[in-house]
């Protein structure tokens, strides 16, 4: 063998492989490419969140003790809502050398890049509202089912029992370490992983299995259930060439940058659940995420 120093051949690898996100949030989610421009503010609208049906005797025993209806009268219950969601972006930026490597080259690396990383970041918005992202299933209105660790199996059928008892389907969000302990109650659909009773289970990469931020977290995985989620992004938002403001005379790189809007909603409710499994660690959040998000103010609120 040679011992010269030849350097290596510079290839094109043809395949643009992109990490697949099935089972994941996006996977699960009912998602709006290329959302309207005036999204980017955040979007609302108004849902009916609890059915506010009541049970009223009309047999021939009516009258009877115990048959007296909790509402008599048949008063109206309010069942519109305002539900609101605001919007984040997830972004990349490509610093080049522009004597190794032409523009397209460097947008196309970017733009790869973006959609190799884009799932696990919204994911981690969703999780924690990390960057302004509202609503998200750790916010301290999300509403805590039971303080009684269950069984990962139990702790998802809580979950569903909640779905069903506002007549809605929904998704069933946990870590992706998961999986093997839901392997035996799940199934899958093609992109997408489902429960026996049909709700979508989303196996985040970027969902902690923390607490909500008002409960202790005991290093326990919580489990969490919301409707069926919505996600509404952008096209890629490529703001500059290197001609046109994306270059740099005094050092000779290229700077380049991409990034995406999301706006991320579901309407109504959150419901979490403790499991008695121990999270086997922490996820860590990127350094630019901010937690931009008021605790007082729910995204959700009556008309």
């Amino acid at each position: 063998m040679s011992c010269t120093m030849t350097p290596r051949m510079a290839v094109t690898k043809e395949t643009q492989e992109i990490a697949n996100p099935r089972y994941g949030l996006l996977a699960a989610a009912t998602v709006v490419e290329d959302m309207a421009p005036h999204a980017h503010n955040g979007i609302e609208y108004v849902v009916t969140c609890e059915p506010g049906l009541d049970l009223y005797p009309t047999g021939p025993n009516q009258c009877e003790p115990g048959t007296t209806p909790t509402n008599p009268d048949k008063q109206p219950t309010p069942g519109r809502w305002i539900s609101r969601a605001d919007p984040f972006a997830v972004y990349g930026v490509e610093p080049c050398f522009v004597g190794n490597q032409d523009q397209e080259q460097a947008r196309n690396q970017l733009r790869r890049r973006i959609l190799r990383g884009e799932r696990h970041l919204v994911e981690i918005a969703v999780d924690s509202g990390y960057a302004g992202a509202s609503p998200y299933l750790r916010h301290p209105d999300t509403t805590v089912v039971t303080t009684t660790p269950l069984p990962v199996a139990d702790a998802m059928g809580v979950l569903e029992q909640k779905l069903a008892e506002v007549g809605r389907t929904g998704i069933i969000h946990t870590p992706r370490w998961t999986t093997p302990r839901l392997d035996r109650h799940i199934k899958r659909d093609g992109p997408r992983i489902r429960t026996t009773l049909g709700n979508t289970v989303a196996f985040g990469s970027g969902y902690s299995g923390t607490p909500p931020e008002q409960a202790d977290d005991d290093g326990r995985l919580w489990m969490y259930a919301t409707p069926q989620v919505t996600v509404r992004r952008s096209a890629l938002i490529e703001p500059a060439t290197w001609p046109e403001g994306a270059f740099n005379p005094r050092t000779n790189t290229g700077f380049l940058l991409a990034e995406r809007v999301y706006v991320v909603d579901w309407p109504c409710h959150t419901w979490a659940v403790p499991t008695d499994v121990e999270r086997p660690y922490t996820l860590t959040p990127p350094d630019s995420a901010v937690h931009a998000v008021s605790l007082t103010s729910p995204t959700t609120s009556k008309e």
